[in-house]
């Protein structure tokens, strides 16, 4: 039975190593610092603890080999480096220069956290704060945090906090649980409490809302955005109310105080820490004066020839994507000069010749890097300027379909080696004659 559940263990790690990198290294990090506490204090379970970091890193390991490693760009995380910072570029710096930087990833720590509190219960009590769990919690917890502190990649570093979440927001929930289970139905009944939570959720999340809708902006460096309060608002709210009910309704005022803080820090930092990913605001980004010296130069990884960046498709595009859908068979290959995003991939879910090229050069093995990119030419030579030649590539890699954005190009006729099957006023879809391949 344990040699099954381990092996489920290694499995699924193996698993959400291949799913993001981020999440697996968290996951492994906590592991292995489980496996260390168990070789040291020896406990009844301490076998099962290093039994379960050797396949995890095992299986993990020869995962990340055979599929991820080798890409072209190792990622783009700094280490020690203050330009980039998740903070500056979300607007929590609440000063200008390198103070404000270091304040802005304290404040964005604690928005982070929120959602964890729950675990504080469970260190807190001698019975459960060496448990497997709870260590591993606190593993999860410390990695995730690490990350954000020595890291920077603009948000990338916030993923390793992200993929912490999810197991940690269980471990959250059970320690609020226990937490609760400490007050006294006579001193507190279940229905004040859901009133509290919700009262106090929905009165945390307005305030960090408009808070956030300030924004970055120009003006007096102190007052030029009031974003930063945010996560320090939440927490005095929360405390405040917990504080007040627990005067009111509560004997032991610092225990239950400490319990019900717990508990709400939890429930508001579900809902208002969206607000600190950019969720509801079009302002990211510091403007001057607030510390615009902390941003670093962006420099593309390859020269592609599809430099227009979109980030929302249209009703038009949807509609094209489920035209070409119904009438395209599973293996059906397309071409288009749509290759900077991934925006044709997705809602057509067919292959193409070469899109994505940002991401598919970054991240894909760089020995395809000019493969990569002769492709992009090749289908972007055609749509431009269609001929015998410009076909040859396309009738080659056997292309059924070729998806055009009328924007980037001034092309508006493909015959005799495509027809026009269908168009509206965002894409143009295009059949391949292959009677011209000959």
């Amino acid at each position: 039975k344990v040699a099954w559940l381990v092996t489920l263990i290694a499995v699924l790690f193996a698993a959400t190593t291949g799913g993001k990198i981020s999440a697996g290294a968290v996951g492994i990090a906590a592991v292995c610092v489980v496996a260390l506490f168990a070789m040291i204090c020896r406990p009844w379970w301490w076998k099962r603890a290093i039994a379960a970091a050797v396949f995890v890193v095992g299986m993990s390991g020869a995962l990340y080999i055979t599929l991820i490693s080798g890409s072209a760009s190792p990622g783009d995380l700094r280490f020690g480096s203050i330009l980039d910072r998740a903070s500056t570029v979300q607007g929590l710096n609440p000063i200008p220069g390198t103070a404000g930087v270091l304040l802005g990833t304290a404040i964005l720590l604690i928005a982070i956290s929120l959602r964890w509190a729950g675990l504080i219960w469970f260190i807190n009590q001698p019975a459960t704060r060496t448990s497997p769990s709870v260590i591993y919690g606190s593993a999860l917890a410390v990695t995730g945090l690490l990350a954000v502190v020595f890291m920077s990649s603009g948000l990338n570093e916030t993923w390793f906090a992200l993929a912490a979440s999810a197991p940690l927001i269980a471990i959250s929930a059970a320690g609020v649980a226990e937490g609760m289970r400490n007050i006294s139905h006579k001193e507190m009944n279940n229905r004040l409490r859901l009133v509290l939570a919700a009262v106090t959720a929905v009165v945390g999340f307005i305030i960090v809302s408009i808070l956030w809708r300030t924004g970055p902006s120009g003006g007096d460096p102190w007052f030029g955005t009031l974003r930063w309060i945010g996560p320090l608002a939440a927490v005095v709210v929360v405390v405040l109310l917990s504080a007040l009910v627990a005067k009111l309704t509560i004997k032991q005022l610092l225990l239950k105080t400490a319990v019900l803080a717990i508990s709400l820090l939890a429930l508001v930092g579900v809902s208002a820490q969206g607000r600190f990913l950019g969720i509801g605001s079009d302002k990211v980004g510091v403007l001057p004066p607030l510390s615009l010296e902390y941003f670093g130069s962006f420099l593309p990884f390859v020269n592609s020839l599809d430099t227009t960046t979109t980030t929302q498709w249209s009703n038009q595009h949807v509609a094209a994507a489920d035209w070409v859908k119904s009438q395209a068979q599973p293996d059906d290959l397309l071409a288009t000069n749509f290759t900077a995003g991934s925006l044709v991939t997705a809602l057509t879910g067919m292959r193409t010749f070469a899109s994505a090229v940002i991401y598919q050069a970054m991240y894909g093995p760089s020995s395809l890097t000019d493969l990569l990119l002769t492709r992009e030419r090749e289908e972007w030579a055609f749509i431009d300027r269609p001929s015998k030649d410009t076909l040859g590539p396309l009738c080659k890699a056997e292309v059924s379909w070729i998806w055009v954005d009328p924007v980037r190009t001034q092309t508006r006729s493909w015959e005799p080696f495509a027809t026009v099957v269908y168009t509206n006023t965002d894409a143009t879809i295009l059949k391949l004659n292959t009677s011209t391949c000959m």
